[in-house]
């Protein structure tokens, strides 16, 4: 999979990725007096006398390359602090040291460094680029702007001597982005559509750019949206229409600011709370959601499923790689974290098995385990057209079942088996045989466990002050949670759904059609909670943001499709249900991409986006 890569030409390409990534970390005047020290007998004087004076693989190689020792990124250094030690700082049990990383070098090598990669892959050589693009690339670049503006206490934070009031400041931000998106887009669009199999590979670029809550491929949607919006003029009218007013009411209901720390670089989501803010996050949701809708069903008949998986594997194969990595050295654990946003807990090898299923656990690869559970139902699937042609499909179906060792991904499997034997029984037999028969014991059986739920808030609940589910119990009502009891109880998520509801604090409209999209700012402050959980599903999801219309639409629709769809798939979208409930990933861009791609793909009864 991977070597299938490493050609000439693909080998000197991944070279300069590497230089690219590790350079920056070795530039420094070595020929001045200033020399690195090492830190012994907590004596960091040097340091604090010299800051960015020293790069930090001098650092590392003066302090023999300690392990011990913890890196840190200072988005607030100015440009010629970038890669050298800014502070360091001596804790109980660790050296705290403190790189340069300022958030428009971040943002260049960044850019530089996604050109590079897709650069593996041939351009078609009669392409011709796109006049009319220059003028969405400018209205993207107004829209990044004034999100910018509308996060102003984030960027203020991370940005080094920039005046976010300052007309020149400004313009410099829009030529930055321009540039960068007139780069990415060219690169991407002179590759065809075909470029939806290798979507698979944004797992590596799609965490936020450090000190931007930003990420290219989420302006490049944006921009692909705005395209398509202004070009095609193909939209639901009623629909947007129904998002407009949906959006006008977020935007009145924002009466306070709301501002929570944390803000995980691996996910969509909005730095702050308000009203400018929703506006603008309303406007960007749409347009992104418009521009991958339109960038799947334009390439769609380029879509190779075999290609795909492989694609799938690869991504995953390489991020794991990293984390990996990182373990054994806090340096590359550092870079790691600065190139590809890892988040800083990182798995541990040895503890994979006991930890498959806990918090931190899923919290670091989470992603890439439902990734490689996505292409094991796909491989599967297919081989229900396809004979195994090559031992790479063999591969495929071995790796995959690493998967299987977390509990949700095994009953998901196998619901996906049973449903899929159901439907074959049904089709040889010429029987009504529906796929939801398949399913109904497992719903009887989980019936008198998941009457028990709303108990468990009740005992839980005192915990939680403030909250919707407390002010319920208080007036003796039981919990309006009956469609996620089911899932909570089958894949063990009990707790999730007890926190999420015992937080969950909305008023009467936020309940029906929720607080706006990719939000999470109000849903936290509102109560004293310690830990930055994401809702763990989906539902929730839909739920915090769209509120329970919103729910009922989701869900509603799913299933109109599932109905509609070739009956040789829906053992498949059944399954992609089951994994949107039991998880949140869909707030990655990257596992967005992957999902929306495979659901409208297999949702059609066109044969010509399966071909392999």
């Amino acid at each position: 999979m991977i070597f299938n890569l490493l050609t000439k030409k693909n080998t000197q390409i991944f070279l300069l990725i590497l230089f690219i990534i590790f350079l920056p970390w070795m530039i420094s005047d070595y020929f001045d007096e200033t020399a690195a020290t090492e830190v012994i007998n907590n004596d960091i004087s040097f340091y604090e006398i010299n800051p960015c004076k020293v790069s930090t693989f001098e650092f590392l190689y003066k302090n023999n390359f300690n392990n011990d020792i913890k890196f840190n990124i200072d988005n607030r250094s100015s440009i010629n602090c970038f890669g050298k030690i800014s502070q360091v700082i001596l804790e109980k049990n660790s050296v705290q040291v403190f790189v340069g990383a300022n958030s428009f070098v971040s943002y260049v090598l960044n850019i530089f460094l996604l050109f590079t990669f897709i650069s593996i892959f041939k351009p078609d050589k009669e392409y011709k680029k796109n006049k009319k693009f220059n003028v969405f690339f400018l209205i993207t670049s107004l829209l990044s702007l004034a999100l910018i503006k509308s996060e102003r206490s984030f960027y203020e934070k991370n940005f080094y001597i920039f005046d976010l009031d300052r007309p020149l400041s400004m313009l410099l931000l829009i030529i930055l982005i321009f540039f960068s998106l007139y780069l990415i887009v060219y690169a991407l669009d002179s590759r065809n559509l075909a470029f939806i199999n290798f979507t698979p590979f944004a797992l590596l670029f799609s965490s936020n750019i450090t000190g931007f809550n930003l990420n290219i491929i989420f302006l490049y949607f944006i921009f692909f949206g705005c395209f398509c919006l202004f070009t095609y003029k193909k939209f639901n009218r009623s629909l947007l229409m129904l998002y407009i007013l949906c959006s006008t009411f977020w935007v009145f209901n924002a009466r306070e600011t709301f501002s929570y720390e944390s803000v995980n670089s691996i996910y969509l989501n909005a730095a702050i709370f308000n009203s400018k803010n929703l506006f603008i996050w309303s406007l960007l949701f749409y347009l992104l959601i418009f521009g991958i809708k339109n960038f799947i069903i334009i390439s769609s008949k380029f879509f190779n499923i075999e290609l795909f998986i492989k694609n799938i594997f690869t991504s995953v194969i390489l991020s794991l790689l990293f984390k990996l990595t990182a373990q054994f050295n806090s340096f590359v654990k550092f870079v790691t974290e600065i190139n590809l946003g890892i988040s800083k807990e990182l798995f541990h090898y040895r503890f994979l098995i006991d930890s498959m299923n806990d918090y931190e656990f899923t919290k670091s690869i989470g992603i890439e385990l439902n990734l490689i559970f996505v292409a094991l139902l796909l491989s599967i699937n297919k081989l229900k057209r396809l004979k195994i042609s090559n031992k790479l499909e063999i591969i495929f179906i071995l790796f995959g079942s690493l998967s299987l060792l977390v509990k949700q991904h095994l009953i998901i499997f196998i619901l996906f088996i049973l449903i899929m034997l159901g439907e074959k029984f049904a089709e040889k037999y010429n029987l009504k045989f529906s796929y939801f028969y398949a399913s109904l014991p497992l719903i009887f059986l989980n019936f008198p466990i998941s009457n028990n739920l709303n108990e468990i808030f009740k005992t839980n609940i005192k915990t939680f002050k403030g909250s919707y589910a407390e002010r319920l119990s208080q007036t003796g009502e039981d919990m309006p949670i009956s469609f996620f009891n089911f899932f909570a109880n089958l894949f063990d998520l009990n707790s999730n759904f007890v926190n999420y509801f015992s937080i969950y604090n909305p008023t009467f409209f936020e309940l029906y059609i929720g607080s706006g999209p990719l939000n999470f700012n109000q849903y936290f402050s509102e109560i004293n909670f310690d830990i930055f959980l994401y809702p763990h599903s989906v539902g929730l999801l839909v739920m915090l943001f769209f509120g329970n219309l919103g729910l009922i639409v989701f869900v509603g629709y799913y299933f109109f499709v599932l109905v509609k769809s070739d009956k040789k798939n829906r053992a498949l979208l059944f399954s992609f249900f089951l994994i949107l409930m039991s998880n949140s990933y869909i707030l990655n861009l990257a596992y967005l991409l992957i999902i929306s791609s495979i659901l409208y793909i297999f949702s059609t009864k066109n044969k010509v986006f399966l071909r392999s």
